[in-house]
């Protein structure tokens, strides 16, 4: 109790001795300028990302949205290539866009993905992200809109980690470019295509993106034949350089569809990449592209 008493006595001590200095009012707080508000960072156009936390969901298409922001030339699974707004009626929501409501941003990223790349973006072996804020961040003020494409090596999305950028990956030579692949199988069912050169052993060729007008996702065969058949069929046929009805009698190649997700077709994504196909027990070291009739 002694200790605690001293203690007690040289506070009020040095609280006696302390007057208001010469000048002062005694008031501490109108002297001190507010704070300014707490403010969301906006993306930055041209920072690339670590692998962070995968994340897919009905809102937005981020398979590798946020982790550490690196420089392009260091290793990286996305890149941030375009920033913009989230303008309008969208902006006064008290949520960020979701689904549908994506569907100008994603059109806003394709655009700009085509200029950033040289060529659609669904040319190359890329994933497109749309990203808009989070809901934390959204209430915190945030309206931006961040782009970001990550390389990837097989139609399921497997990212590819990179050291430099994808700036003009579709123009030139086309590094990212799609190509041939290898179909993966379950079964007898198709349930990926890893991309190889087309030198080497392969059963799967890129031919083009259908992009269709369904807007309800084909989750059945003949959906999918209804919303992207006959589109596919007919970007085969042009991309083997022969007739529909060539392409539809000849024995040694035919075609194939792989659809785009449910999830990005809720926002506009709506799109099969055509294929052509030939026996997976029979590879070809060859592209297809022109070769009309020809036995293989």
């Amino acid at each position: 109790m002694k200790r605690r008493y001293l203690m007690s006595a040289v506070l009020v001590a040095l609280l006696a001795g302390c007057g208001t200095p010469v000048g002062a009012d005694g008031n501490l707080v109108d002297d001190w300028a507010m704070l300014s508000a707490a403010k969301v960072p906006v993306p930055v156009a041209g920072t690339c990302y670590r692998k962070g936390v995968e994340v897919r969901t009905t809102d937005m298409r981020t398979p590798v949205a946020y982790g550490e922001k690196v420089g392009c030339t260091e290793p990286h699974v996305s890149e941030t290539f375009y920033v913009g707004a989230i303008t309008a009626s969208l902006a006064d929501a008290s949520e960020p866009p979701k689904g549908e409501a994506l569907g100008e941003a994603f059109t806003t990223c394709s655009t700009q993905a085509k200029e950033f790349l040289g060529d659609d973006w669904h040319n190359g072996l890329l994933d497109l992200m749309v990203m808009a804020p989070t809901a934390t961040q959204w209430r915190g003020g945030a309206r931006y809109l961040r782009c970001d494409l990550a390389e990837i090596k097989s139609d399921l999305d497997i990212v590819v980690e990179r050291a430099m950028s994808l700036k003009d990956g579709l123009r030139g030579d086309r590094p990212v470019a799609r190509g041939c692949g290898k179909m993966v199988l379950i079964g007898e069912d198709w349930h990926d295509l890893q991309a190889v050169p087309c030198s080497a052993p392969h059963d799967a060729e890129y031919a083009g993106t259908f992009h269709t007008t369904t807007r309800e996702f084909p989750d059945t065969l003949d959906k999918g034949r209804n919303a992207v058949g006959n589109g596919c069929f007919t970007i085969v046929a042009k991309h083997t350089g022969t007739t529909e009805a060539q392409l539809d009698r000849v024995k040694d190649f035919w075609m194939g569809w792989w659809l785009g997700d449910d999830e990005a077709w809720a926002y506009g994504d709506r799109i099969a990449r055509c294929y052509v196909l030939v026996e997976s027990s029979k590879p070809i070291t060859k592209s297809l592209k022109g070769n009309g009739i020809a036995k293989l």
